[in-house]
């Protein structure tokens, strides 16, 4: 029964994240740490984005290396920094820490205020991309999830959609493949993770493709405030599952 609940939640959150462009981490995570160990879900979630990385073939002339090259030393310094802490902190902790990160997402969400970019902009313009960088690197190590302030600085800092979405998928393929080689040597890879993944596998890749072309019958906004409650309602559960 878990090994199916884990599968459904992979291929839903891969299968949003084709059809809105909506991360996939973001929702997958919460909800895989209500039913399997967080530190393994971290682990699981690091594995499935190295595999979507094909979706970057036709996209590699919109990256903007430029931009990967500057926030690249923050990111150099807080990754590393982010999986020691993934290593030495209890499950419990990164469960909380977790919970409480989707709730300041949801809370920007809710206020249409993007907290990230608020933070990002208080600083000066020349530490911007170190900053984003580190918290970028730390939060993808401790949580697996660094998206949201990346997010933020490259929507306000690239040219276009496109090279948006090249360039942040770019960052999170070389951020993945270094967790993965990490994790690996540490032995977080174990046996219920490439059980978990090798289930997932083929459906995930139905998911992938079912996203890509299904017609688009429900408006951003509704599906962003479902999102948003869904995400909600697991963040308050992993936090009564920790506290109570």
């Amino acid at each position: 029964m878990t090994t199916a609940a884990v599968v459904f939640v992979i291929c839903f959150a891969y299968f949003v994240q084709a059809a809105f462009g909506f991360g996939a981490g973001l929702i997958a995570l919460p909800l895989l740490s209500l039913m399997i160990d967080p530190k393994t879900a971290v682990v699981i979630l690091a594995i499935f984005p190295v595999l979507t990385s094909v979706v970057l073939i036709p996209l590699r002339h919109d990256i903007d290396w430029k931009k990967i090259i500057r926030l690249g030393p923050g990111i150099a310094i807080g990754l590393p920094f982010g999986l020691f802490l993934f290593a030495s902190t209890s499950g419990k902790l990164i469960s909380i820490c977790l919970a409480l990160f989707v709730l300041v997402y949801v809370a920007g969400n809710f206020t249409k205020r993007n907290f990230f970019a608020a933070i990002e902009d208080k600083l000066p313009a020349h530490m911007q991309p170190f900053a984003v960088g580190l918290a970028t690197g730390i939060l993808s190590g401790l949580l697996g999830n660094g998206g949201p302030p990346m997010a933020a600085y490259l929507q306000k800092n690239t040219s276009s959609a496109v090279v948006f979405r090249a360039t942040l998928l770019a960052i999170f393929l070389c951020v993945n493949i270094v967790r993965c080689f990490f994790l690996g040597m540490t032995n977080f890879i174990r046996g219920d993770v490439i059980h978990y993944s090798l289930i997932a596998l083929p459906f995930f890749a139905v998911a992938i493709f079912a996203g890509y072309h299904v017609p688009k019958k429900i408006s951003q906004s509704s599906f962003d405030t479902g999102i948003n409650v869904l995400l909600l309602l697991s963040a308050f559960s992993i936090l009564a599952k920790q506290i109570l």
